[in-house]
């Protein structure tokens, strides 16, 4: 819905485009093949059922080939974890040849880079948490600062990382360190 949304789609093809991308998978058993959406094809011939390439993939299976991907990727599965949304939409970008870019670069600039919630080790070593998201820069979100390099819980302090040139992002931590999280429930401040 956000790539139709950043494709400027009025309300009908809004709602056909929502409606394609839930049943995408629903009843593909018994779906003749010609009218199967088209949501596993690629530009470049590669995909299925019919191996079409370019322009002959409806612009609807173009957009929900790409949010398919990006979902897949996204969530765990029993044969691989979950990546982060910034590494699901490395991959579309790397992909030019299979997913329309058009479609990609929308995406890309409407998925949270590092979602709500997420730890991150900052360039400096200090530990933070990724509190919101920032509009002027998908890939530099606003964190909380938790504790400095040494683990140590500090005071709380919001960063707007686009505002921060000498703060990056080096490491995504699934947790909170275990001494941090002693250290801060101990001060009363673990979140």
């Amino acid at each position: 819905m956000l790539i139709g949304l950043a494709s400027g789609y009025d309300r009908t093809r809004l709602r056909e485009l929502g409606a394609g991308a839930l049943l995408h998978d629903v009843g593909k058993v018994k779906i003749p093949t010609e009218i199967l959406l088209q949501h596993h094809e690629r530009l470049d011939g590669s995909g299925y059922p019919r191996r079409l390439r370019g322009e002959k993939i409806l612009e609807i299976g173009r957009i929900v080939a790409v949010a398919d991907v990006l979902c897949a990727m996204t969530t765990d599965r029993v044969y691989r974890r979950k990546v982060l949304p910034r590494e699901a939409v490395r991959y579309l970008k790397a992909a030019a040849d299979k997913f329309d870019q058009r479609f990609v670069r929308r995406l890309a600039l409407r998925v949270a880079a590092f979602p709500n919630g997420t730890f991150l080790r900052l360039s400096t070593g200090q530990l933070a948490v990724v509190v919101r998201q920032d509009p002027r820069n998908t890939e530099r979100p606003v964190v909380r600062l938790l504790a400095d390099a040494g683990n140590r819980p500090i005071e709380p302090v919001e960063v707007a990382l686009a505002e921060a040139s000498d703060l990056g992002v080096a490491l995504v931590l699934d947790d909170i360190p275990e001494d941090v999280r002693r250290a801060l429930s101990a001060r009363g401040g673990a979140e």
